[in-house]
């Protein structure tokens, strides 16, 4: 588990089998629980080929 800022919010990345998993959480460090999920987001190696190939 890595806890990194993506785009400007906090987020955790970890590896569930061969895809990775996005949890990103509250901006605000002030937050009543600054460790909620806001939104998650799986991305399969597909998806990653998909992406690299966009830039």
């Amino acid at each position: 588990m890595a806890e990194t800022t993506v785009g400007g919010r906090p987020a955790t990345i970890t590896r569930e089998g061969g895809n990775i998993r996005i949890v990103f959480h509250p901006i605000l460090k002030s937050a009543k629980n600054p460790k909620a999920k806001m939104f998650n987001l799986t991305l399969s190696k597909a998806d990653l080929e998909t992406l690299k190939k966009a830039f």
